[in-house]
């Protein structure tokens, strides 16, 4: 089961420390080429998620909220 915006944020300092740049840096490049922060992006992602999970009608609402970390 995914932790939500935690496991997003340990891959994002994951990605600081393997690429040798600074948070700040990198959030700005991240932004600069998606026109994304790295949090929108990771939201965008969750959203299209829970829209999948939502059209595959095999879980209720609150599991999915519960399976993204939204609840």
């Amino acid at each position: 089961m995914r932790s939500g915006w935690t496991e997003d944020w340990i891959e994002i300092q994951s990605a600081t420390g393997q690429l040798g740049l600074p948070y700040q840096t990198l959030k700005r490049r991240f932004k600069k080429i998606t026109g994304l922060s790295p949090k929108e992006f990771a939201e965008r992602g969750r959203m299209a998620r829970a829209d999948a999970m939502l059209a595959g009608d095999q879980l209720s609402n609150k599991e999915i909220a519960h399976e993204l970390g939204y609840y």
